[in-house]
C-alpha cells in the first residue's frame, strides 16, 4: 500500500444547510485546517459549500459539485470559484481536486 505524503488528523462534519465541516491534514510537517459551510444540499445531485483554510478566514471560496443522473451512471462537475488574489494557486488547487476525485472513483469502483 502506498503511504501518502500527508495524513488526516481531525475531521468534523455537520451536513446540513448552514452546517459546517472541518478537517485537518498533516502535510510536510505542518497541520492544515480546512473549513467550510454548506450553502446548498440537494441530495443526491448538488452540493455547494465554502472552502478555506482557517488561516485564510474570513476569506473563503465557493465550491459547487454537481452530479446529474445519467442513463448509465453519473458525471461529476466540480467548480471551485477562486478569489483572484489566490490565482497563483489555481494549478495546485485543480490538481488536488483531481486527486481527490480519482481517489473517490477508485474506492467506489473496487
Amino acid at each position: 500500500m502506498d503511504v501518502p505524503k500527508w495524513q488526516y488528523g481531525k475531521c468534523e462534519n455537520n451536513p446540513e444547510v448552514g452546517g459546517y465541516f472541518i478537517f485537518v491534514d498533516h502535510r510536510d510537517g505542518e497541520d492544515i485546517q480546512h473549513i467550510g459551510h454548506y450553502l446548498e444540499l440537494e441530495h443526491p445531485n448538488r452540493i455547494k459549500f465554502t472552502w478555506a483554510t482557517v488561516d485564510d478566514l474570513p476569506d473563503a471560496d465557493d465550491v459547487t459539485v454537481e452530479i446529474p443522473p445519467l442513463e448509465n451512471g453519473s458525471e461529476v462537475t466540480l467548480t471551485h470559484e477562486v478569489d483572484p488574489r489566490w490565482a497563483e494557486y489555481i494549478p495546485q488547487t485543480r490538481n488536488a481536486w483531481i486527486a481527490m476525485l480519482e481517489a473517490m472513483h477508485k474506492v467506489l469502483h473496487n
